[in-house]
């Protein structure tokens, strides 16, 4: 229990002073009073043996999260550290899933609970340095293992809106044919178009393109590229010294020889980025499960003419309406272009709701 006072006194007077706050923390009576008054070398010390405890019964997610409360970042680097240290100590015997574990624990909880944005930043940077450590280690590590890092690894730097860091990945997968430690096929590959997927779901264009702009095309656009290069006009000539470090803006050089099958993952990893293709997927998945049927519409549309409704403008617009929400996102338009006459009865302000249905469609 002592210690216990100790640690959230000590975490409270650490995040004050982060904050800029000092010692001018909020004072509601004598028990904070006489907690403000204690040591803060005595507090340091009680709690740095506390991390010491937790070392030794493997529970950095306790620690991390006294680390995170408490606003120290030199904490969370020792932390990590000696998590990864412990795992490279037991070598082959070496349980990654739990290191895994404890890193994905740190990354959620340092994007969702942590408030001040520069300690997030720092401690993101952190935990990407340590899941690179992990997917870059050679040795006792499975490919189950490495790809959970990497799936961590691109999230986390997405979040610092590292996109050339997360290009870097995706470009290291795509390059090769398999996860060192995996069996053999495109293991890699696959999932770095996964990750592809991931990145374009998360709704930032921006990053998006940017992502794809460090990404080589590996296509007949970049030969054509190539072959321009390689024969410089006069004009040209002049102006290389000063376009030499533009013309290098990638890490990965398109000159890098590539099979035909890793060509065709970076052509792949393009059509999904800026391509379109996650659209191309929705409104293919769309179309082919609709069960929407024609016939309603032609009975609905039968009926209300045969009953002197069809020129209602609430009936007609109620139908276009129905029609709209029936072939939502399938691309099916094809009763309306059949029955555009009937389409144009719409008057007034109905007339932006039936060009709006077709948006739906």
């Amino acid at each position: 229990r002592l210690v216990n006072a100790a640690v959230e006194t000590y975490v409270t007077r650490r995040a004050a002073e982060w904050e800029g706050r000092g010692a001018a923390v909020s004072r509601g009576g004598e028990e904070e009073d006489e907690a403000m008054a204690l040591d803060m070398d005595k507090l340091a010390r009680v709690v740095h043996l506390m991390f010491e405890r937790c070392y030794e019964d493997g529970t950095y997610n306790h620690a991390l999260g006294v680390a995170f409360e408490a606003r120290e970042a030199g904490k969370v680097d020792e932390i990590l550290n000696r998590l990864l240290a412990d795992a490279s100590a037991a070598g082959a015997g070496a349980d990654y899933d739990a290191v895994l574990d404890t890193l994905s624990y740190a990354l959620d909880a340092a994007s969702t609970l942590i408030p001040s944005k520069a300690f997030r930043t720092k401690s993101l940077e952190l935990i990407a340095s340590a899941l690179d450590r992990v997917w870059n280690a050679t040795a006792a590590v499975l490919a189950a293992a490495k790809r959970h890092a990497a799936c961590k690894l691109v999230h986390c730097r997405q979040l610092l809106g590292d996109d050339r860091g997360v290009a870097d990945v995706i470009v290291r997968l795509l390059d090769a044919p398999r996860l060192q430690g995996g069996e053999a096929g495109d293991d890699g590959a696959l999932l770095g178009l996964q990750l592809c997927f991931d990145i374009v779901d998360s709704g930032d264009r921006a990053f998006v393109a940017k992502v794809a702009g460090h990404i080589p095309k590996c296509g007949d656009e970049e030969e054509g590229t190539q072959q321009s290069r390689s024969q410089p006009s006069s004009s040209q000539e002049g102006t290389n010294g000063a376009d030499g470090a533009g013309d290098n803006h990638d890490n990965h050089s398109d000159d890098v020889p590539r099979t035909p099958e890793q060509k065709i993952h970076f052509q792949n990893s393009h059509r999904v980025l800026t391509g379109g293709f996650t659209s191309e997927l929705s409104l293919s998945f769309l179309y082919k499960h609709s069960n929407a049927d024609r016939f309603i519409m032609t009975h609905l549309k039968k009926a209300l003419e045969e009953r002197g409704m069809g020129r209602n403008s609430l009936l007609h617009h109620c139908a276009v309406c129905a029609h709209g929400y029936l072939n939502a996102g399938t691309t099916n338009d094809s009763f309306l272009r059949d029955h555009l006459d009937w389409m144009k009865k719409a008057s007034n302000w109905a007339k932006f709701s039936a060009t709006a249905s077709m948006g739906v469609i």
